[in-house]
């Protein structure tokens, strides 16, 4: 009796091995798991694209500098020790990233959704003037 490894196996042209051969409009397991990391890189892409910030930088730098010395926020602090200093921005490869000054703690921001609200409070509270 001979074992039958199902539909669409087919064997090699030696006749040794089988393998997985799609009919008409079927896709194997793997071009299904090929597709789907193409998804998920995609996806690292699109979270690596927003966590650039967008338009003028030097200017996201600057609210970022307000927001953390404003008092009636909490400010971005080091992960390794909250004693420390507030996180300080910095631009490195095209993203901005926060340092700690006390320690070599370094994280990429990601944070733009508080920074947008805080742009909008900080306007609204001093208007005309610019950060800083």
């Amino acid at each position: 009796m001979a074992f039958s490894h199902g539909p669409g196996y087919v064997k090699d042209k030696d006749g040794n091995r089988y393998y997985f051969k799609p009919q008409k409009g079927e896709k194997s397991a793997f071009s299904a798991l090929f597709e789907s990391i193409d998804d998920l890189n995609k996806k690292i892409g699109q979270l690596r694209e927003d966590a650039k910030v967008p338009t003028n930088m030097e200017e996201t730098i600057k609210i970022i500098e307000a927001y953390q010395r404003d008092p009636d926020f909490h400010p971005f602090t080091c992960r390794r020790n909250s004693n420390h200093t507030a996180l300080v921005p910095h631009i490195e490869n095209d993203l901005i990233v926060l340092k700690c000054h006390d320690c070599d703690y370094v994280q990429e921001f990601t944070n733009n959704a508080v920074i947008e609200k805080y742009k909008i409070i900080y306007e609204a509270e001093h208007k005309n003037q610019k950060y800083g």
